[in-house]
């Protein structure tokens, strides 16, 4: 089915839109990245340097990720009224960047830093989650909605695959201390933006 005033063909869509959608949809990777982080960084325990968290470690490092971010979901609708989208896609950035930082410091137990870290990252999923379809959608022409809105998804399939493949090269390359290092890609994405 056609959406109302779209006659089947469409135009393509300028080169500098779609550059501003991929650079908008980092936000997108980075909530696939996230949801994926622990499963990928709790490697071999034998390594020397390896992250070691036990079932319940790996488990609350979990939640905080979850418990934060449905309140900053919740609570973007009016940073994103009072400050603009641009501003709160920075914003949640700036989450990312801490939390991956506090993620990739030393694992003393409990592993407090990466409890807090996650929490932060929360934080920027939570956000992400509101503020990248709701701004999709408000620079896609009517034509293009459709396919713009589906970079989103697209983005966060991505950002699992990508932290499987940081680990790959990072953790299970057994690199000493890998782990730290492929947390601290983490915040790559969110410089760029």
């Amino acid at each position: 089915m056609e959406e109302p005033g779209c006659s089947g063909t469409t135009a393509p869509l300028p080169t500098r839109l779609w550059a501003s959608v991929l650079v908008i949809t980092l936000s997108s990777l980075l909530i696939g990245w996230a949801v994926e982080q622990l499963n990928a960084l709790t490697g071999d325990p034998t390594q020397p340097g390896a992250l070691v968290l036990n079932t319940f470690e790996v488990s609350l490092a979990t939640t905080m990720l979850y418990v934060t971010s449905l309140p900053a979901a919740l609570l973007t609708k009016t940073p994103m009224e009072r400050w603009g989208r641009r501003a709160v896609v920075l914003g949640a950035d700036l989450f990312f960047i801490a939390g991956g930082a506090l993620t990739a410091s030393d694992a003393r137990h409990p592993p407090l830093l990466i409890y807090v870290g996650r929490g932060l990252i929360g934080i920027g999923v939570g956000t992400s989650l509101t503020v990248v379809p709701t701004l999709l959608s408000e620079i896609a022409p009517p034509s293009h909605r459709g396919r713009i809105g589906f970079v989103h998804t697209v983005m966060m399939t991505t950002g699992l695959v990508v932290c499987a493949l940081v680990s790959l090269v990072f953790v299970d390359g057994k690199l000493p201390g890998g782990w730290r290092a492929a947390n601290a890609s983490f915040a790559l994405p969110a410089l760029v933006q």
